[in-house]
């Protein structure tokens, strides 16, 4: 098995998808608690992965431009695409009839039915953040200060330059607002800010400045109608989008009931210390959280699946 890039689960949890650099998709039953009854399939060096919303299909994204969609259930392959280029991102739509895919400079909707391709675009200075609306009609790319967001069907498109440095973007689902994280051209400690703008003219709808703050925006998303953003200080801040009012952080089902911190398992709600990983157990690459399974990335080519029914209460 080669080194494990990306893992995701069924919506019930019972099953889980793993992408490995020898170009296999495995997929794992969890009940039966039995690696050996993964179903695996060559491809080229798996990249990125993603899973549907209903949990049915899993789409895959290789080294060589190949994009792949996969029945959960049986580990079927359904369609493959070949879009010449190396994919770093796929995205589905939420009725799962389209699917973006990004590159290093090229982002492309495909429809996940004909197999036709429905809209390419060239980033010339590069891809660093992509992503799909719900609806599949809208979507949106930034590449160093310059933000775009593309209609799939047309030829229009909008476009904003910002005037600061990009740290950290967001793009809600329903393709209503975009978030950034912005910082000015000043010491590692300046103050950072957080901006809401409105997709459809990038007019600003708030800011909120964090000062003195390294780096303020280690992760930033969308939750219903709640933008949110963890810091560097481990602090989660959620706003209403409608009218920047403080909201409570969203729920541990987007961000987790759990997180690392120097070798402990941490409660995110009560921040106690909950168990103790030795060094061969800490993850050196990503972490999934998903319910009570806590999952750690290892550069070794293997992971670890913690339950940590017993500390959820």
């Amino acid at each position: 098995m080669g080194w494990i890039e990306s893992i995701c689960f069924s919506p019930s949890g019972d099953r889980l998808a793993s992408s490995s650099t020898d170009g296999t998709v495995r997929l794992w039953d969890l009940t039966k608690g039995d690696p050996s009854q993964a179903t695996a399939t060559r491809m080229a060096s798996i990249n990125c992965m993603v899973l549907s919303k209903d949990g049915a299909l899993v789409a895959s994204g290789s080294h060589d431009g190949t994009v792949a969609i996969w029945i959960l259930a049986t580990g079927r392959l359904l369609r493959r695409f070949v879009s010449g280029t190396e994919i770093r991102n796929v995205m589905f739509s939420g009725d799962a009839t389209r699917i973006l895919t990004a590159g290093q400079r090229r982002v492309t909707v495909w429809d996940l039915k004909t197999g036709l391709m429905l809209r390419q675009v060239h980033c010339e200075a590069g891809v660093e953040y992509a992503s799909l609306s719900l609806d599949a009609k809208h979507f949106f790319t930034a590449e160093g200060s310059m933000l775009t967001v593309w209609d799939v069907d047309t030829v229009m498109r909008r476009a904003r330059r910002l005037q600061s440095s990009l740290e950290s973007v967001a793009y809600s689902p329903d393709g209503v607002w975009v978030a950034t994280c912005t910082a000015s051209h000043s010491p590692a400690n300046a103050s950072r800010t957080i901006t809401l703008l409105k997709a459809a003219d990038f007019s600003p709808k708030w800011t909120y400045a964090f000062d003195k703050c390294p780096r303020a925006s280690e992760a930033m998303g969308f939750v219903g109608d709640n933008v949110y953003v963890i810091t560097n200080r481990g602090q989660t801040v959620a706003w209403r989008c409608s009218n920047r009012e403080v909201v409570a952080v969203p729920g541990e089902q987007h961000l987790g009931k759990f997180y690392e911190q120097d070798g402990w398992i941490c409660s995110r709600k009560t921040k106690d210390k909950l168990c103790w990983l030795p060094d061969t157990k800490r993850a050196t690459l990503n972490t999934l959280i998903h319910g009570n399974y806590y999952i750690l990335g290892t550069d070794s080519g293997h992971f670890s699946i913690l339950d940590l029914s017993s500390f959820s209460s």
